[in-house]
């Protein structure tokens, strides 16, 4: 059954944001001062740390964060913001993409940064990993990606270290760890759904096919004309209401990885989310049932997907995705 789709949820995933940053919240993200929902020390799966296990004594946030830090073996003072960029991350080896922000909420960028994950048991289950930043075709933002053997299904925490001018420093993020077989939103190896997406000649209840200015070139096409025949790159996001800022570098990203690698046998699609201004979901997002925005998949000539991009789209792992179809 389609899963209602939930802006806060992917809010709450990537956190809040400074200028520059890939990341960088629209106008509408809430203030933690403002809204207490949006305060880390709020929920206990937010930035602060992980939730307690069930049964375990309660625990603070600044508790949980310290026993991260400690088991990681990081000893730097505390002034890491890191920022998820992912409304879930999979079992297994993984892609995990982040920003992070030094004390004064500014973003660190292409910096001295190593991660570990500490899984909610208070075990170490990966690191010291080096991330690698990416910053083409993204002017002044970025974000980092780190290859990591994710640990079993819960909320995880990912530490982070950083120089900065004023010494190192660290912080805690939550990380949401699913099974793939539990996964929301098709992983790779599944076979995605057959939906209809609004095109030039037939946009539908949509008030507008694209909210990018000017329109994107990736709406001559209906996925389910192509689904199973033709490899496709299918975006869903909203350029002018998303919440994270992410959707319209998502769609310039895609469209321009589509220029630059001008290949007529793979079909590049961009859909909507809503059908009016972030109000009413479209069709194709109701059928697919996601849970937040943006999504890209890569799907092959048998409608498998290849790969998926859960928020940000990184040009060179794009690419590389394209070229296994």
């Amino acid at each position: 059954m389609p899963t209602r789709l939930d802006r806060r949820a992917l809010l709450r995933t990537t956190g809040l944001s400074g200028a520059g940053l890939l990341l960088a919240a629209c106008a509408g993200t809430p203030d933690p001062a403002a809204d207490p929902a949006a305060d880390p020390a709020a929920d206990p799966a937010a930035d602060g740390g992980t939730a307690t296990p069930a049964g375990d004594p309660p625990s603070t946030n600044e508790d949980i964060a310290a026993r991260a830090l400690e088991v990681a073996g990081v000893d730097a003072p505390v002034g890491l913001t890191p920022i998820i960029a992912a409304f879930e991350l999979l079992t297994g080896t993984g892609r995990v993409p982040f920003g992070v922000l030094d004390e004064q909420q500014r973003p660190i960028l292409d910096g001295d940064v190593t991660v570990w994950v500490v899984d909610q048991d208070g075990a170490l289950a990966a690191g010291p990993v080096t991330p690698v930043f990416f910053g083409e075709g993204l002017g002044a933002r970025g974000v980092y990606i780190a290859e990591l053997e994710l640990p079993e299904p819960g909320i995880h925490d990912l530490v982070v270290r950083a120089e900065t001018p004023d010494g190192p420093r660290a912080g805690t993020g939550a990380l949401s760890v699913v099974d793939p077989a539990s996964s929301t939103t098709y992983p790779p190896g599944t076979e995605l759904p057959v939906v209809s997406t609004p095109t030039v000649d037939d946009q539908g209840p949509l008030e507008e096919l694209c909210t990018l200015e000017p329109d994107c070139s990736m709406h001559d096409t209906d996925l389910a004309e192509v689904h199973g025949s033709r490899p496709v790159v299918l975006s869903i996001a909203t350029p002018a209401y998303c919440q994270t800022a992410v959707c319209g570098p998502v769609i310039e990203v895609v469209e321009r990885v589509r220029a630059d690698l001008g290949r007529d046998d793979v079909v590049f699609i961009h859909a909507e989310v809503y059908n009016d201004a972030a109000v009413t979901p479209a069709p194709h997002t109701q059928e697919l049932g996601l849970p937040s925005e943006p999504w890209t998949w890569v799907l092959d000539a048998d409608g498998v997907v290849v790969d998926r991009f859960d928020g940000p789209v990184v040009p060179e792992l794009l690419r590389a995705a394209i070229d296994q179809v």
